[in-house]
This record gives C-alpha cells, structure tokens and sequence, in this order.
C-alpha cells in the first residue's frame, strides 16, 4: 500500500471491501480475501486482537483472532458460523482450522434486535444491543458498546461497505482490549518527566476506556464504572462530580461536564490530592457519536520546580505549565483518534521533536482509525501548531538562561487456506 505499513483497520477493510479488493463472491476470491485477512492480522497483532467479516443480510461471523500470551507467544484462532452455530477453531500459522472446532456456541435469540442471538445483523443494526447503531443503508463506521468476553474487557469498531463492482454488503470488524488502550496511553506519559495521569471516559457509560492508572477496570462478570474505579484520582474526580454536578447517576453528572468541556475548549481545576497540589485539564470530544472525556491531572510542584532550573520568572513557569498540557493534550488525543500502528510512530517522532514531519503524515491523510473522527482531526492540526510554537518559545528560553549560566545546558503472503464449515451445534 504505497510503501507504507500494512494498516489493518476497520476502515481501510471497508476501502478494500468497497474497491473489490476483497470480495467474496466466488470461492476463488473468497479464499484470497480470508488469506489477505489472515496475512494482514499476523502483522497487526501489536494492536487489535481480530480481523473478521460479518455477512449481509444473513450475518455470519467469519475470520480471525489471536491471543498473546505472557511470553509473546501469539495463537491463532478461526471463526465459522453455519446458521445461529459460531465455532472457533485453533489455526495453525498458515491461517489453516484444525479439526474439531474448540468450542461452538448456538444462540437463536427471539429475532429482536434487542436479543439478536447470534444474527449479527440485527445485534449491530439500529437499536442492536452491540451498541453500534449501523443501518446498513450506506457506508457507515460505528463503535460497540464496551464489553466482557471470557474476562477480558473490548470495544470492537465496525464498518459496514458495500463492493462497488458486484454489490456485496458487508461489515468488517476489528476488536481491542481495554487493556491496550491503556499501554498506549502509558507509552505517550514517557515523554513528559514529571508526574502525569491521563484517562478516557465514556460519558454514555460512565466505564474507562484507558488509564495510566494500575486500578483494575473490571473483573470477571463487571466492568466498573469511574465511580467504582479504586484509584485516588477517579475518586477525586468523583468528588468534583458531586460537588459540582447534581444527577441521579453518574452518566448524567459526565454529560454536564462534556458540555462544559466540549471541543477544543479545556477546563483547567486546582486540585489538591493527598496534600499535593494538581492540575486538572478536562477535554470532551465527540468519537463516532460517543461522547469521549479527555482527563490529566498533572502534578504542579514537580513542573515548577522543574521549570525554575531553566528561568525563576514566574511567566516562564506559567508558560512551561500550559504548554506542557498542550503537548499532553496533542499525544493524548492521538492515540485516541489515530490508527494504532500510525500512532506508535509518531510518538516516536514527537520524541525526536520532528513536528513537521508528523503534520506531513496529517495533511497527506497517512492514516487509519481506531477512534476516528473529523471534528479531532482538525483539533490536531491546531495543536501540533501550537505545540511547535511552544517548541520554538523553549528554545529561546534555554539560549536565554545558557547565555546567563556558567553551567552548560542538559540536554499477503495469502496462505492458500480452505474454508472449514462447522455443523450445527445444539
């Protein structure tokens, strides 16, 4: 794909599905497409756990997963579904089922949307308990509900395509462990060297999509609301909710402050936490129709005393704390808003301060989704300018306090696979 990584997303599935790049209209194309599928996932294990395709109207679910373990290892895994049966296969790494299916389950539901059984069609339709809303009329993407499959929390993203030459219909799915949003929060915290804590919260849902934080999001059968998170910095923002907020549960008390700290506007709060003094900086943005809470404390006393050693002017200090939330706010929104692959790189780039080179990858649209979304995508561009004039600003500052120190500064390959249909599994 021009060079560039392979960026298997659901998304750039759509494109390939809509330019008949992918097809599943004869058997021939059929297994080409679940090879490129297959190919695709074992270069994308670092950032989504599935690749899969749900037909239309019929909504069968058919592709595949993969689990690491501990050591790194990756197992591969292939789903089938004949009727309302789904089976799950272990594959070998040429993306082949082995024989027999590791477990089937058959769920008929009612025909409802709200209990959909194993029809995928209606379980992602409008008013589908998936969450995704998709009405299949159109090209459409859409984010699930969070979700609890065998202990592990997910939120699958959805796009629904239709293939310009024969007219096929279908949607494509990629899946991601909560747990992974917060890896890659934590890996953009490195940059800065002071404390900092950042989260993600569903407004709708009150449940952490990401934290720095080590607090366990859920357990077995429960994913925890913001409230239930143990973690001293959740319950200080609960105590900003109550004490500020009136609401008969905490999804509504979010929606207050979403609307206070929508778009590019931030809301900045002193906050004291275990004698400590913090900043706050809230931030709302709006991800595929879901309401997204942007929140980072960071610890005051340790940015002063750090930016005194560079100037013992208070405007410099100031300075220094505003544009290291601006900084924060442009790799935090980052990794929510870009393809996963894409945003370990420019970490990367942010890390080597090639601003201009990240802003290229923007403007020339080198990117796919895992929590797309336009209106962040021009947020961006206005933070990367920001943040390259901070940049600049701390450049000046450091010559001005070197020039007055007698110190020195510190510086697919397809694998020819055949489809393996299970039976019905009562």
């Amino acid at each position: 794909m021009n060079g560039r990584p392979s960026t298997a997303t659901t998304q750039t599935t759509q494109t390939k599905a809509s330019s008949n790049e992918w097809s599943f209209s004869t058997p021939e194309q059929t297994q080409a497409t679940f090879a490129a599928m297959f190919s695709e996932l074992k270069g994308m294990t670092q950032f989504t756990t599935s690749m899969y395709v749900m037909t239309y109207p019929e909504g069968l679910q058919l592709g595949y997963s993969c689990n690491r373990d501990s050591k790194g290892k990756t197992t591969y895994y292939w789903w089938n579904q004949t009727g309302f049966t789904l089976s799950t296969y272990l594959c070998d790494n040429a993306g082949h089922p082995l024989e027999p299916p590791l477990k089937s389950n058959t769920d008929k539901g009612d025909g409802t949307a709200s209990n959909a059984g194993n029809n995928n069609t209606l379980s992602n339709g409008v008013n589908g308990y998936q969450g995704a809303n998709l009405n299949y009329s159109t090209a459409q993407f859409a984010f699930t509900n969070t979700y609890l499959y065998d202990s592990v929390a997910y939120k699958s993203s959805y796009a629904f395509a239709i293939n310009s030459v024969t007219g096929e219909k279908a949607t494509f799915g990629n899946d991601w462990t909560l747990g992974f949003v917060s890896t890659q929060i934590n890996e953009i915290l490195k940059v800065f060297k002071y404390p900092v804590f950042a989260a993600a919260v569903e407004c709708g849902t009150g449940y952490v999509l990401g934290t720095s934080s080590t607090a366990q999001l859920f357990n077995d059968t429960v994913i925890y609301s913001v409230r239930e998170v143990d973690d001293p910095f959740f319950k200080d923002f609960t105590r900003l909710l109550d004490g500020s907020f009136t609401g008969v549960n905490v999804t509504v008390q979010l929606g207050s402050v979403s609307s206070v700290a929508e778009g590019q506007d931030r809301w900045f709060l002193d906050r004291n936490i275990a004698g400590s003094r913090w900043k706050l900086g809230i931030n709302a943005h709006l991800f595929a129709g879901r309401k997204i809470l942007l929140l980072v404390y960071m610890n005051i006393e340790s940015v002063e005393s750090q930016m005194d050693r560079l100037s013992t002017k208070t405007g410099y200090m100031m300075l220094g704390i505003i544009a290291a939330f601006v900084a924060l706010t442009v790799l935090f929104s980052i990794v929510i808003s870009r393809q996963l692959q894409v945003v370990v790189r420019r970490i990367q780039l942010l890390k080597d301060l090639k601003v201009s080179e990240m802003a290229e990858d923007v403007d020339g649209h080198a990117y796919s989704v895992v929590f797309e979304l336009a209106e962040l995508q021009k947020a961006f561009n206005s933070m990367t300018a920001v943040f390259t004039e901070f940049l600049k600003k701390n450049a000046a500052m450091t010559r001005k306090v070197v020039m007055h120190s007698e110190g020195v500064a510190q510086e697919v390959k397809p694998s020819s696979k055949k489809i393996v249909k299970s039976t019905d599994t009562e």
